[in-house]
């Protein structure tokens, strides 16, 4: 049970919108990130310090 609530106060984890395979882990206050599976990038919102939401696709 320590090791989730260690987890949770060093990032958050959600699931990538176009691909759905897995999760994608975002360090805190990290603005950008990539899927692993399919490397689509996205950008990050926090809505709270612990919960972060996908803002939208980055256009490259």
């Amino acid at each position: 049970m320590a090791d989730k609530k260690e987890d949770k106060e060093k990032g958050y984890s959600f699931r990538c919108m176009r691909c759905l395979g897995g999760r994608i882990f975002v360090p805190r206050g990290e603005t950008t990130t990539h899927c692993p599976h399919c490397g689509q990038g996205w950008r990050i919102t926090w809505v709270t310090p612990e919960v972060a939401k996908i803002r939208g696709r980055l256009v490259e």
